[in-house]
């Protein structure tokens, strides 16, 4: 399959101000599409990119969030909701902080068939949620036991009270889930996907990862 689009995901946290539009020129320069979900809570609405192709989620959940400079645990659950909106696309979920340094994970996905799910590295005990690529119609079959309203995810979510042993808030307290909580849950619905085949690509997590080059392609970086 050939990825369509990268989709990235923000909540108008300061720390990425800046990363969409070099993910956007990126990637233009690779033939691939830039999507945004941004998830609104009613008061971030004035950083809304006004450029780029950007769907917005409405988070009207009275639940706890991951207060700055932390992700905020419900942007990262936008990571795994967001493919289900651009229907009959492949699309390949990254994180707003990484960037392609070589297209050898480009290249290996094309070698696999529309009805499978690629990861990087992981298997379905725990897959990362950062370079994984599907068929929009294999992200909705994953995510079909969850709601498709994105404050109901939240809610849903929350109350599996899964834990994220590690994680902790601003005031060092365990907090039930955290910015770990959508590659768990995810994984659990991976598991519960009846069927589906997930394909990982390297087995090295360090030596072959997308946007690390050194010692692969280069011995020093190229900024071109």
């Amino acid at each position: 399959m050939k990825i369509d689009r990268v989709m990235l995901v923000w909540d108008g946290n300061p720390f990425y101000a800046g990363f969409y539009e070099m993910q956007r020129k990126i990637w233009d320069k690779l033939g691939i599409k830039t999507g945004l979900v941004f998830v609104s809570d009613g008061k971030n609405e004035s950083a809304i990119p006004k450029d780029g192709d950007v769907r917005v989620l409405h988070d009207r959940s009275t639940v706890p969030f991951t207060p700055p400079p932390g992700r905020n645990w419900k942007a990262t659950m936008a990571i795994i909701a967001g493919p289900r909106l651009f229907p009959g696309e492949v699309v390949m979920i990254t994180g707003m902080d990484q960037f392609p340094a070589s297209r050898r994970f480009i290249n290996a996905v094309e070698e696999v068939p529309d009805d499978e799910f690629v990861s990087c590295i992981g298997d379905v005990s725990h897959v990362t949620t950062n370079h994984a690529v599907a068929h929009h119609n294999i992200w909705a079959r994953i995510m079909a036991p969850t709601p498709t309203d994105f404050t109901e995810l939240i809610e849903w979510a929350w109350e599996k009270g899964l834990n994220i042993d590690g994680h902790r808030d601003a005031n060092q307290q365990t907090i039930a889930v955290g910015w770990g909580t959508d590659e768990v849950l995810f994984a659990q619905l991976l598991r519960q996907c009846e069927g589906l085949k997930l394909r990982t690509l390297f087995n090295d997590p360090w030596e072959q990862w997308l946007n690390r080059v050194l010692g692969i392609t280069q011995i020093v970086p190229d900024p071109k």
